[in-house]
């Protein structure tokens, strides 16, 4: 009888452990749809299922979304800042009707580059286009803590950003050597001495270095983007 109450006892706490067990999480693509004048789409993806973990994370996600949208404002939802970009562009067609006719874009999408139990990596692109040559576009990488949702600022990822400058120039000088265009590290930076960049996540292979558009080199050089192998940065790591 001890055997059997035993063996019960066993099979419950089994079962009980497998119910209770937190799920991973999956990320669903949402189209957010509505009739603008100007050419706006917003794609981005969600946290399922919904639980207490996974609203925070899409609330975190939610809010640099409109960040990059309208870095000035603290709106409260996506269709505050995408009704303001229409209403501008609106408002430039009636002030200035012999403009040239090139409607208005704005266009955000998010992808998924990295998740593990601690720690999920997003990319936030955004490419918007007020007329003239060319766009804006530019790419903000966010870290999410997995456990409780919050945003990882990059000194918090970090345990020692002194040794990841070392080791970032070398890969970015790497970088430039099998780019094949001829071009040094003193083309970049605008005459400063080398900085991490702004942008810094993680991907299946390694952590990733973006610099954006603008940020070290001209328009023409466009995005600057290396990955450095987890075997060198591991120790630097404070998640995951």
């Amino acid at each position: 009888e001890l055997k059997k109450s035993l063996y019960f006892i066993f099979c419950f706490s089994l079962f009980y452990t497998c119910k209770t067990d937190i799920q991973p999480l999956k990320f669903e693509s949402i189209l957010v749809e509505n009739d603008f004048d100007a050419d706006i789409s917003l794609i981005y993806e969600e946290a399922k299922p919904i639980n207490d973990i996974s609203k925070v994370i899409n609330n975190t996600i939610k809010s640099q979304i409109i960040h990059s949208i309208d870095p000035g404002k603290n709106s409260s939802s996506f269709e505050s800042p995408l009704k303001e970009f229409n209403t501008e562009y609106l408002k430039f067609i009636k002030e200035f009707p012999d403009a040239p006719l090139a409607k208005w874009e704005l266009h955000v999408k998010t992808e998924k580059l990295y998740q593990s139990k601690a720690i999920i990596t997003m990319a936030i692109s955004t490419y918007e286009y007020r007329g003239g040559a060319h766009g804006n576009e530019q790419i903000k990488l966010i870290n999410i803590n997995a456990k409780n949702g919050d945003l990882i600022k990059t000194s918090e990822l970090i345990n020692d950003t002194l040794a990841l400058k070392e080791i970032a120039q070398s890969f970015f000088i790497k970088e430039l050597q099998l780019n094949k265009k001829n071009e040094k590290p003193e083309d970049y930076f605008y005459g400063k001495p080398f900085h991490l960049p702004r942008n810094i996540g993680l991907s299946e292979t390694g952590m990733i270095m973006l610099y954006n558009t603008y940020e070290i080199a001209s328009y023409a050089q466009g995005y600057t983007e290396f990955i450095i192998p987890y075997e060198n940065t591991i120790s630097l790591l404070e998640f995951n």
